[in-house]
């Protein structure tokens, strides 16, 4: 599926990822948020969790697929998975 730029251009430009791009720390209902607009405009999408150990920090990506060339990949090493209002 090739997205159409214009739709993503809105979609990137919205509350909900401006504040997912802006936080310091990713909270779970900003990423809960941006899941569910990329499901109800269906944009393609992968999403990634690795749990924090000993070593290193958690990490979580989410990668949108524009084309079948190009993706545009976030990536967040400081999470926040409690559910805060």
């Amino acid at each position: 599926m090739i997205c159409d730029i214009k739709d993503l251009m809105n979609l990137f430009a919205s509350d909900v990822f401006i504040k997912l791009m802006d936080a310091e720390r990713l909270q779970f209902t900003q990423y809960v948020s941006a899941i569910s607009l990329l499901i109800k405009n269906r944009i393609p999408f992968d999403t990634a969790y690795t749990p924090g150990s000993r070593r290193s920090g958690a990490e979580f990506t989410l990668t949108v697929y524009i084309t079948p060339k190009t993706t545009m990949t976030l990536g967040f090493s400081d999470l926040d998975l409690t559910d805060s209002k």
